[in-house]
């Protein structure tokens, strides 16, 4: 949240019902967590449907899903560092960001 980037040892006290939405929240985030595990489970289930094949159709071959080859390109920030180190030093910038930590 961009309104407050900086924490201070400052400590709040909640009341019952905030406290109320920070447990929702924690149900939420755990809900999350299980349907990400089925939503895994499921895709290595379909990605077994396809072997080498691209697309997957249904009896009248309309289709339902693909998977299809493709290609990144991304820069090696570690292979750069090992070669130009201090073109890297000189190019990286430290940022500060707060973290949500549910305890």
């Amino acid at each position: 949240m961009k309104a407050y980037p900086r924490a201070t040892e400052r400590v709040v006290c909640v009341g019952d019902e905030e406290e109320s939405e920070i447990q929702a929240f924690r149900q939420i985030k755990c809900q999350i967590k299980e349907l990400e595990k089925q939503e895994e489970s499921m895709k290595a289930q379909i990605l077994r449907l396809f072997g080498d094949a691209s697309v997957l159709v249904d009896r009248s071959h309309t289709p339902l899903a693909t998977w299809k080859n493709k290609s990144l390109t991304r820069f090696d920030k570690t292979g750069f560092a090992k070669e130009h180190p201090a073109l890297c030093e000189a190019f990286t910038k430290t940022t500060s960001t707060r973290e949500l930590r549910l305890i």
